[in-house]
C-alpha cells in the first residue's frame, strides 16, 4: 500500500497511520490463516475528485456587495470537474476602522455551510482591499492597522475553529493589497524602503495570532519563502525535517503559496534569491502545503517542457488556481500537459 503522492510530499497524509494499520491487519490475517494470495493492481489514470488537492476555483466577496456562494455551482465543480477546493477571499472593505458586523459574520457562516453541504473544502484568506490605483499603486493602500487586525482575528476565531473541518488552509492575508503582504500602509510601505525590524515583528504577531485562531491540526500559508524563514528561523534558511514535522509548533504549521508561479526568474519577487531558496523550499514543502497560481505567460519558463512540470514536482504543489491566468492554461492545454498537471497535484494513493 502506497500512502505517498506522485510529488514526494507528506503534509496531507493525515491517514498515514490508518494506511499502516490496514496493512498490518492485512498481513496478520494472511499469517494467521496461512494463506498466500497475489493480487496485481494497475494504477488508475483517471481524473477523479480528490480532497484538498488538484485545481481550485477562485471566489471572493466584499463587505460592501456580498456575493454568496452557490451550492449548485460548488457541487458542479466537484461532480463535473473533479474540483474539490475553492479559494474564498473575504474582503473586509467596510471594516478597516470598525468591528466586523454581525451581518457579515452571518453571511460568512452561511458561505462555510454552503461549502460543507457541497462536499468540498476551501482555502480561506481575509483582506481589506483589492484596489490598486495605478502601477505601482499609490499609498495609502487601504489595509487596517495591527490593532484592528488583531481585533478582527479575535472576532473570526470562533468561525475558524467551528468550521475547521472544511477549511483546508488559511492564508495569512490581511496585510496589504490582496492580503499579499507587499503594498501595505502599516507594515512597511515598499515605496519607502524595505520593511523594518519592527514591521517584521508586527507581521509575526499577526501570523502567530492566526495560528492561535486555528486548531493545531490546521496550517497556514505565507506568500513568500522569505517570510517564513525571516519570521520563524531568524532569517536562516533551515527547512523542516522529520524531527520537527507535524509537532504542532508554529514553524511546522506554516506553508507557502506562490501567486506568480513562473512569471519571471524570481516569480515577480516571490524569491529574493532563487539559488538558495529553491533548495529550502523544496525541502520545506515535503511537510507543509504548497499551492498558488500563475500570473503571467513567460515562455519558455511557463512551457510544459520548460520549468512548469519540473517546478510543480520540485516544490510539491498540491493545488493551483484554474481561473488565472488563462494564457498559461491555454499554453499547457495546447502543449499537452494540462491534465497531467492536474492529476499529479497532491496525493494519488494506490495499492502495489
Amino acid at each position: 500500500m502506497n500512502c505517498s503522492r506522485y510529488f514526494d510530499h507528506v503534509w496531507l497524509c493525515h491517514s498515514h497511520s490508518k494506511c499502516i494499520g490496514l496493512l498490518i491487519t492485512f498481513l496478520i490475517n494472511f499469517t494467521v490463516y496461512g494463506q498466500t494470495t497475489t493480487v496485481n493492481y494497475t494504477p488508475s489514470t483517471l481524473d477523479f475528485a480528490n480532497p484538498e488537492r488538484g485545481f481550485y476555483h477562485h471566489t471572493e466577496t466584499h463587505s460592501n456587495a456580498y456575493a454568496a456562494l452557490s451550492t449548485a455551482a460548488l457541487i458542479n465543480f466537484r461532480t463535473n470537474e473533479s474540483v474539490t477546493l475553492i479559494l474564498r477571499v473575504f474582503y473586509l472593505d467596510d471594516f478597516v476602522n470598525a468591528p466586523i458586523s454581525a451581518n457579515y459574520l452571518t453571511q460568512l457562516q452561511t458561505d462555510l455551510n454552503t461549502v460543507r453541504n457541497a462536499g468540498i473544502k476551501c482555502i480561506v484568506r481575509f483582506a481589506y482591499t483589492n484596489q490598486a490605483v495605478g502601477w505601482p499603486p499609490a499609498s495609502p493602500y487601504g489595509d487596517a492597522t495591527k490593532a484592528w487586525m488583531l481585533s478582527h482575528i479575535a472576532q473570526l476565531e470562533p468561525y475558524l475553529q467551528n468550521n475547521s473541518d472544511i477549511i483546508a488552509l488559511l492564508q495569512t492575508g490581511f496585510i496589504g493589497i490582496w492580503g499579499e503582504w507587499y503594498y501595505t500602509t502599516h507594515f512597511g510601505d515598499p515605496l519607502n524602503g524595505a520593511p523594518t525590524v519592527a514591521n517584521y515583528a508586527d507581521r509575526k504577531e499577526i501570523t502567530d495570532r492566526l495560528l492561535a485562531a486555528l486548531p493545531v491540526n490546521r496550517m497556514i500559508q505565507v506568500r513568500t519563502p522569505y517570510f517564513k524563514y525571516r519570521l520563524y528561523r531568524a532569517s536562516v534558511l533551515a527547512p523542516l525535517g522529520n524531527a520537527e514535522a507535524f509537532n504542532g509548533t508554529a514553524v511546522s504549521r506554516v506553508g507557502h503559496h506562490n501567486d506568480c508561479f513562473l512569471a519571471s526568474s524570481t516569480d515577480f519577487g516571490t524569491y529574493t534569491n532563487p539559488a538558495t531558496e529553491y533548495n529550502y523550499l523544496s525541502s520545506d514543502t515535503r511537510y507543509v502545503p504548497m499551492g498558488g497560481e500563475t500570473c503571467e505567460l513567460n515562455a519558455p519558463r511557463t512551457n510544459c517542457t520548460g520549468d512548469a512540470v519540473n517546478e510543480l514536482a520540485l516544490f510539491h504543489w498540491s493545488f493551483i488556481n484554474r481561473d488565472y491566468i488563462n494564457t498559461v492554461w491555454d499554453a499547457w492545454n495546447a502543449q499537452g500537459c494540462l491534465m497531467d498537471v492536474k492529476k499529479n497535484l497532491g496525493y494519488r494513493i494506490q495499492l502495489n
